[in-house]
């Protein structure tokens, strides 16, 4: 918009000005070019990026059933090897293809307003009214409705997809003689809920509050302790000022957990445990003290980013990626672990004066993690640099 405007000969203020405006004429210009596209084929958007995942995934299937393991030892082995190379290629190439139709759906699912409620019944967005019955609320209706969709209730899950799959249809317009069609959506729909799931049981981890009367969570909290102080003796008991050594701004850590509930503790003890050595590193980091951002608080907010970005849809294709329920809550414990090494390197680096620095370095780190897992899927710690760096002569 600001390079139209500036083409243009309009000034710096009357280019942004215009910015709105031009983005609602590329929206309407958007959704012009979905009519034709149906008015040309007779299919929507979602029907075209559900066949095209399911083109992918069948030619992905077909490639790697073919392929055998060989030892190129003479001409006609060392072709047969090639051949396999070759089929191993295609393979993973049909299986990204297969990954980005399904991330395009998502997508188009996500910005689809008349799709919002389907949206919601799928887990890609809160959960809309009627979707729980009885119309529980918060963590009761988040878990609810994780029960019926569980892959362990088979015959719930298919009635919530049959429920979903009326809906589109009928908006849609799919002929209910279409068979390949209908087929072709109900594979995506259900990669799309389970997507959905794993963003529901972050936010219901979320939901769930830190109690000091669950003797699992006080386990934890000692866990935690234990794991940062090499077991120290702490002195006051369970309330007292000493939780500020390990970064809880209360003499109660349960104050401080109220921001990310039981998932911002149960990823404080999964980094204390699979990343002992950083943890305590980033305990005495930087030199100067007064620059120290509270450890476990920190924790909590990377949590807290980390559920906003999976329900902005940031984490679509993180998700996408993993095969299971259980390695995709294990992606978001890595995405955790990640995103905080990131984040601390760059504010060791940026050289904080006081710890007042830490609220706009950690903004930058999150708007940057944002922006590249929504264009790419992942991030380069690597290119992550403080906020108005100047690059090197190298680069």
């Amino acid at each position: 918009g600001w390079v139209c405007g500036r083409w243009c000969g309009l000034g710096w203020m009357q280019s942004l000005v215009l910015l709105p405006i031009q983005l609602a004429i590329l929206e309407a210009l958007r959704r012009a070019m979905k009519w034709m596209w149906r008015m040309v084929t007779g299919k929507s958007e979602l029907v075209r990026l559900a066949a095209a995942a399911d083109a992918a995934g069948a030619t992905g299937t077909s490639s790697s059933s073919t392929t055998t393991a060989t030892t190129a030892r003479n001409p006609q082995q060392q072709q047969q090897h090639e051949e396999t190379v070759q089929k191993s290629g295609d393979a993973l190439a049909a299986a990204g293809a297969k990954l980005e139709s399904e991330l395009a759906f998502i997508r188009a699912l996500r910005r689809s307003h008349q799709l919002r409620d389907v949206a919601g019944m799928l887990g890609l967005e809160p959960l809309p009214p009627g979707a729980v019955a009885g119309g529980a609320r918060g963590a009761a209706g988040i878990a609810e409705w994780l029960e019926r969709v569980s892959e362990k209730n088979g015959a719930l899950r298919e009635a919530h997809l049959d429920a979903v799959m009326s809906i589109v249809v009928q908006r849609k317009r799919v002929s209910s003689h279409d068979v390949t069609t209908k087929r072709q959506l109900r594979h995506v729909l259900e990669r799309v809920l389970s997507v959905g799931e794993t963003v529901q049981t972050a936010l219901l981890h979320r939901a769930t509050p830190f109690s000091a009367s669950n003797p699992l969570h006080e386990q934890m909290l000692a866990e935690l302790w234990d794991k940062l102080t090499d077991r120290a003796p702490r002195e006051g008991g369970r309330v007292t000022r000493e939780w500020g050594r390990v970064g809880f701004q209360g003499t109660d850590p349960a104050t401080d957990f109220r921001g990310g509930g039981e998932l911002a503790l149960r990823q404080l003890v999964f980094f204390a445990n699979e990343y002992e050595r950083d943890a305590k590193r980033f305990l005495c980091e930087p030199h100067n003290e007064i620059a120290r951002y509270p450890f476990a608080c920190c924790g909590i907010g990377v949590s807290d980013s980390i559920v906003r970005m999976a329900s902005r849809g940031a984490l679509d294709l993180v998700l996408l990626r993993a095969p299971s329920a259980s390695r995709r809550m294990q992606a978001l414990d890595d995405l955790y672990a990640a995103v905080w090494r990131a984040f601390h390197e760059m504010y060791v680096a940026s050289a904080p004066a006081t710890v007042m620095d830490f609220p706009p370095l950690y903004k930058h780190a999150i708007t940057t993690f944002e922006r590249e897992l929504l264009a790419r899927g992942h991030f380069d710690h690597l290119a992550l640099a403080p906020p108005n760096s100047k690059p090197s002569k190298k680069d």
